[in-house]
């Protein structure tokens, strides 16, 4: 594709069933997965701390969601608000893979429905996990938001900054358009092209 193309457009629709396909094949082949969308920046290894003292779970995601300026309570409440697929580690074990398929199929049913992205089934899938076959063990956990900020943790509320964090990946989402993203990074020193 040799344009780019805004969240809810049908290019953006296109491409966003993508991924989850790309991530089951790999997971398939027996290789974790860690999905990053084209607007996160990784500032230090993220397989490093991604595995290391984290408890083994199939999925661990970013927090979003209704969380954009502030941080979650807890991980319960991070759930509550929906979950972001453009940042997660995706382990190599059947019940991963299943998320992956199933959010497919859920995909595939609202294929007229720009707003129904990847990130819509994933998180359709994982509230509705305990009745869904080969879920009934699913394992998932939400990285530290101040490690794995979002754009406005980051970039507006300037949580981890505040904290004297220094956050492993940096997303930049809550905006909407790719001359935007690219001025926010350049503004902030993360444009490495």
């Amino acid at each position: 594709m040799s344009e780019q193309v805004d969240v809810w457009a049908r290019g953006f629709a296109d491409i966003a069933v993508l991924k989850p396909c790309c991530v089951l094949t790999v997971l398939r082949l027996g290789v974790h997965a860690l999905w990053l969308d084209t607007d996160v920046v990784a500032l230090a290894n993220p397989f490093f701390e991604l595995l290391r003292g984290r408890p083994a779970r199939d999925l661990w995601l970013q927090a979003g969601g209704a969380h954009a300026l502030d941080l979650p309570e807890d991980d319960l409440d991070a759930w509550r608000s929906e979950l972001c697929t453009g940042l997660y580690l995706a382990r190599a074990t059947p019940a991963a893979a299943e998320v992956m398929r199933h959010a497919i199929h859920a995909m595939a049913l609202r294929a007229d429905d720009l707003q129904f992205g990847d990130q819509s089934a994933t998180n359709l899938v994982l509230h509705e996990a305990r009745w869904r076959k080969g879920l009934g063990a699913l394992s998932v956990g939400v990285l530290d938001p101040l490690a794995f900020p979002t754009g406005g943790l980051f970039f507006e509320a300037r949580a981890p900054q505040a904290r004297g964090i220094s956050p492993i990946l940096v997303h930049n989402n809550y905006l909407i358009g790719h001359a935007l993203k690219v001025a926010r990074f350049k503004a902030h020193g993360l444009w490495f092209l």
